[in-house]
């Protein structure tokens, strides 16, 4: 199978996340991947959540979905050079669970320089399947 591709801008604006949300449903149910539809939107909801809280102020952020032999890889990118990290719990705190939340169901996660700024990727894999190289 070829690899396919689809990129999206998600405006820097609070309707980002239910916008970036539905469009990854749409991507993923056209591809034959629906089975890993709510794992995407729960990544992708955590992922534009923390570009809009932590690189605020863009007017866009670069959404792209990967179509991989088993899954998909979701990329992000914004402005900002500072890496995610995985927050110490604190259940006190009104935040700090989203990318905790991502490794969770990530068959993989990451981040790369881009532009500038920063290029989270995830990994979603079928059936239990390791992550992509």
């Amino acid at each position: 199978m070829s690899e396919m591709r689809a990129i999206v801008d998600v405006p820097g604006t609070p309707s980002a996340v239910e916008m970036a949300v539905e469009v990854v449903s749409a991507i993923l149910g056209g591809w034959g991947l629906s089975e890993l539809a709510e794992d995407a939107q729960t990544v992708v909801r955590e992922l534009v959540k923390n570009a809009l809280q932590h690189a605020g102020g863009a007017d866009s952020y670069e959404l792209e979905l990967v179509r991989k032999p088993y899954g998909v890889r979701l990329y992000l990118a914004d402005g900002s050079a500072i890496r995610p990290v995985v927050a110490e719990l604190n259940n006190d705190a009104p935040s700090g669970r989203g990318m905790r939340i991502v490794e969770k169901i990530a068959a993989g996660w990451g981040s790369d320089d881009h532009h500038g700024g920063k290029r989270v990727w995830v990994d979603l894999t079928t059936n239990g399947r390791p992550p992509f190289d």
